[in-house]
């Protein structure tokens, strides 16, 4: 009997052995050769810890076998060659987990960490570089540490750092120290990337403040400078960086044109500075734009529009939109117009709308194209005009392309990028091709609106969500529609903004924010609100407008409700600032 249990033990262990065994290297085989980082935890032992930012390199200094531990399962035993490199994932004194490649497939194990040699970082180079800090005062004697951050995260190049007036401010692995009174430019540098601050240093015992770095008044308003320093002092000098907007006298600022100044108060050699913003000045078309629709009306809305400084194919100005009469997504298919004036709009010569028909298997609210974009590549020479299409009966949200080198025939709709219905969504995506990547900023209603964002080669094959945060002065106000450009200031982005709470997306306006890096975006401003005419056309809500910068000026074309008959039209505006637009 002692005999035949310890049979049956062996057995049943080899059993086990072998389905463990097996399931490992399923496991294992799942693994494509540049998924580098092994997602998948095949053991773990004692003392055996992940480190938390990139990996180590180097290589087997002999042939040795990649073996089992004591007590566990790993991949069967298999020679490593002497010279053969290796990434080493995790360690101990003993064992090291290591991925290397074998044969052109990569396999995963255990080996003795003494034979693992010229061991160094895995180099990661930085995509962006921010500060933790803006521009600074500060007082002679004093030292500023500036903390540099790195995207991604585990990017390790040395980051070099500089001064523009080594007198005035020395700077040494990020910490300033302030020599004498003056001006600084502090810049730390990596191979691709640039971020610098200005540091002002003073020699004197006080410090002077605004309680809020920036205000906003409403045009012929004013605001009582003095209240809002943090500081009891007297016969402070104020300054304003243009007059003509913002005019200072006695402490008092009032709102003479639209547009946006920086005030400084300046007492005893110290000084601060904020931004006022004059709102609200944007004027409104006096009409829509006759741009007909393949339904014979212009109720159009979500333009894009792309500008070409010489033409293309023999206009300036080409627009995608959606018709929308009386909020129909029957209606809601991609149509193109074109330009020289932007104020005659027809179709390219030898094309007609729509771009794309409806749907074979369209139903109101479950089947249906929306969200129009144009972009241009200029690799292929090709205009592109991707669009959402919304497939509730198939749980799917899908973005489609179609390309042209004429603009009058175009290919085959293309599907790009798809998406489970209540977890990705690419509500109006904003795409931009530079550089050889296609960069996309997209609304996903399934987590709170957030606005995401993805970048891809090929347009096909799309990295991870990056989200962006942008805030409101209102708290409550949530993203519906967007807009994003890249100009010399920076990534510009114009929003359609609603009250999630309240559910209504026909009162919305316009707000405006931008970043130098795509990373940290400045708090959204109003810029643009419904008209307060009973007779105007957008007297209702604002909805996805297209902003661009041509000529020295920016222009927006935005989509318009009326109270009486909803979607109205577009409407066009321009001017040197987003916030002098008319």
């Amino acid at each position: 009997m002692p005999n035949r249990k310890k049979t049956n033990s062996n057995k049943k262990n080899k059993i086990i052995y072998k389905l463990t065994a097996a399931a490992v290297c399923i496991v294992l085989s799942a693994v494509a050769i540049a998924c580098v980082c092994v997602k998948a935890q095949l053991i773990s032992f004692n003392k055996m810890q992940m480190q938390s930012e990139g990996y180590s390199v180097g290589s087997i200094s002999e042939n040795s076998s990649v073996k089992h531990l004591p007590y566990t399962l790993s991949l069967p035993e298999e020679t490593v060659e002497k010279g053969c490199a290796v990434k080493v994932l995790a360690q101990n004194e003993k064992w090291s987990k290591i991925v290397y490649n074998s044969n052109g497939a990569l396999k995963c194990g255990f080996i003795k960490t003494e034979l693992i040699e010229n061991m160094q970082p895995e180099s990661v180079k930085a995509e962006a570089l921010t500060f933790d800090t803006g521009n600074l005062t500060a007082r002679v004697g004093e030292t500023v540490d500036i903390n540099a951050r790195l995207y991604p995260k585990n990017a390790n190049e040395q980051i070099f750092w500089s001064s523009s007036d080594e007198s005035v401010a020395s700077v040494e692995n990020g910490k300033v120290t302030l020599n004498k009174c003056g001006t600084a430019v502090i810049t730390a540098k990596t191979e691709n990337c640039s971020q610098s601050i200005d540091i002002r240093v003073i020699d004197e015992s006080f410090e002077i403040s605004f309680k809020k770095a920036s205000y906003s008044l409403d045009l012929g308003s004013s605001l009582k400078l003095n209240s809002e320093i943090n500081c009891d002092c007297k016969n402070i000098d104020w300054e304003t960086s243009n007059a003509d907007i913002i005019a200072v006298e006695n402490g008092k600022a009032t709102a003479k044109a639209a547009g946006a100044v920086v005030i400084t108060a300046k007492i005893n050699g110290a000084e601060a500075s904020c931004r006022v913003y004059v709102r609200n000045a944007n004027q409104h078309a006096p009409r829509p734009l006759n741009t007909m629709n393949a339904y014979g009306n212009i109720y159009n809305y979500h333009p894009s529009v792309y500008y070409f400084e010489g033409g293309w194919n023999g206009y300036k100005y080409w627009c995608a939109y959606t018709p929308y009469e009386k909020n129909n997504d029957y209606w809601e298919n991609p149509h193109i117009e074109v330009s020289n004036d932007l104020k005659n709009w027809t179709v390219p010569k030898g094309f007609s709308n729509p771009l794309e028909p409806v749907p074979e298997t369209y139903e109101r609210g479950k089947v249906y194209n929306s969200d129009t974009e144009l972009v241009y590549n200029t690799d292929t020479k090709q205009l592109e005009c991707w669009w959402r299409f919304y497939d509730k009966p198939n749980n799917r949200v899908v973005l489609r392309r179609k390309v042209t080198k004429d603009g009058t025939n175009w290919s085959k709709a293309e599907d790009m990028l798809t998406g489970e219905l209540y977890k990705y969504d690419f509500l109006s995506p904003a795409i931009i091709y530079e550089n050889g990547i296609y960069r996309m900023w997209a609304i996903n209603q399934n987590t709170g609106h957030s606005l995401d964002y993805r970048e891809s080669a090929d347009g096909r094959n799309w990295g991870e969500i990056r989200q962006i945060r942008i805030e409101y002065k209102d708290k409550e106000l949530a993203n519906w529609h967007i807009d994003l450009i890249h100009t010399p200031k920076g990534y510009e982005a114009l929003i359609s903004a609603y009250y999630p709470k309240e559910n209504d997306r026909t009162h919305m306006s316009l707000y405006y924010a931008y970043s130098a890096d795509n990373i940290s975006y400045t708090k959204a401003e109003k810029i643009f609100s419904p008209s307060d005419s009973d007779s105007a056309f957008d007297n209702r809500g604002l909805y996805r407008s297209s902003l661009f910068y041509a000529n020295g000026k920016y222009y927006m074309i935005y989509s318009a409700l009326n109270k009486k008959t909803g979607p109205s039209g577009m409407g066009i505006i321009c001017g040197k600032n987003v916030f002098t637009m008319h």
